[in-house]
């Protein structure tokens, strides 16, 4: 391991996909912002993702980590794949490949560090083999993101996954992570001690004027929420906090945007989205405010979470969700979950509302507090949005980053 760096940062960043325009996930999203910004701070830095999309080459490039599914008949199928835990061959093979990559990029242009995310413990595959530092980014672990979903339990291939992820991080060396929350949770989980970690808060871009919170104006009051629907990131919360709010206010509603994966629900059993509104609000007048968006594009989010009244975030668990950052970039009043990272991008009743995590009666009661008091929302988006010019840029976040891998180089 080099103890010494001359010249600009030689940088690579493991991505799940690429570009960014492609893929709706946040680690894609987080990637291409840090890249843009330590680029700006005269860094190289050298993205490695598979799949790509529309080419690649120079500062892009793709490691064929797919390549095991060509093992695997199709007729054997998703149950009997799951059951032969082909998740854990995918996995070294990926980690094999990032760990041939790495060898000659390094070879060909020279590295500095390599930061990969904890998913699937892609680091212990790759820590062995790699010419430069491993940093491991603490964007999930799966330990608490699988166990949000009802009917999960933790079978085998659930095990090891998880035991892949602790090795991961246990052999890195570095851990940056987005919030205390999941630091602490992760150090308490697997045991480790995980010295050094450091807390370096996900970059969010600021917005032009046109994209900021304006709100609903003369038109009905609208609720927005962005994510999908399922018990992780709580859209069946939603539904029925707003029908809650809507039964004493005619001139609400809720504009839904994200997929449907499906909620297990100890009463009904799994119902997708519209079969959660037949039995969950069963006022058809109130049903018929609510809306259904499906996935839309930023651009088009943008424009819905602007004209807002209030904006809700309602994970049962969560890291450091890119949909509260994009709501506070704009100034947007927002209604977010006491859980996980969430807590401390929203400081109760100074730059947005906390209500109890998992708790339709909290989520509908912050949700009309801002409804009913205009100033109140005002007041509060106008922190978020300052508050997260100065948390959360992406050229800060750069600054930390690159302190960090100085750190670990040392």
């Amino acid at each position: 391991m080099r103890v010494a760096r001359t010249g600009r940062w030689r940088v690579a960043m493991v991505s799940p996909g690429w570009p960014v325009e492609h893929f709706f996930n946040g680690i894609v999203s987080y990637t291409a912002r840090m890249k843009r910004a330590m680029e700006g701070l005269g860094a190289r830095v050298t993205v490695l993702s598979d799949p790509v999309i529309g080419g690649f080459g120079g500062d892009i490039v793709r490691f064929d980590g797919e390549r095991i599914y060509g093992r695997w008949p199709e007729r054997l199928g998703h149950k009997v794949l799951r059951r032969l835990d082909v998740d854990l061959a995918v996995a070294r093979s990926q980690g094999r490949a990032m760990g041939e990559a790495l060898r000659r990029l390094s070879g060909e242009c020279g590295l500095d560090v390599v930061q990969i995310p904890d998913a699937h413990g892609w680091s212990h595959y790759v820590s062995p083999a790699s010419p430069v530092p491993v940093v491991v980014r603490l964007h999930g672990p799966w330990f608490f993101n699988e166990v949000m979903e009802e009917g999960v339990r933790p079978d085998r291939r659930y095990r090891n996954r998880v035991a892949r992820e602790r090795m991961g991080i246990a052999e890195a060396a570095g851990i940056s992570s987005p919030s205390l929350a999941v630091l602490e949770a992760t150090r308490e989980y697997y045991g480790l001690e995980l010295a050094g970690a450091r807390v370096i808060a996900t970059p969010i871009d600021p917005l032009g004027e046109g994209d900021l919170w304006r709100g609903s104006g003369d038109g009905p009051r609208r609720v927005v929420f962005v994510g999908r629907f399922d018990r992780h990131k709580g859209g069946d919360l939603v539904i029925e906090a707003f029908a809650r709010v809507a039964e004493r206010r005619e001139d609400v509603r809720l504009l839904f945007v994200g997929p449907d994966r499906g909620v297990e629900t100890a009463r009904w059993g799994w119902l997708g989205i519209r079969e959660f509104m037949e039995r969950a609000v069963p006022d058809g007048r109130i049903r018929e405010r609510i809306e259904w968006l499906g996935r839309r594009k930023p651009g088009e989010i943008r424009e819905l979470r602007a004209g807002s009244s209030v904006v809700v975030v309602a994970s049962r668990w969560e890291n450091f969700a890119n949909t509260l950052l994009e709501s506070v970039i704009a100034g947007c009043p927002t209604v977010a979950s006491r859980t996980g990272g969430l807590s401390e991008i929203v400081e109760h009743e100074r730059n947005g509302l906390l209500c109890e995590s998992g708790s339709v009666e909290s989520l509908a009661d912050e949700m009309g507090r801002l409804l009913d008091d205009v100033g109140l929302a005002r007041e509060l988006g106008s922190r978020a949005l300052a508050d997260a010019l100065d948390r959360y840029s992406p050229e800060r976040a750069a600054r930390e980053h690159l302190a960090f891998y100085e750190a670990v180089a040392r």
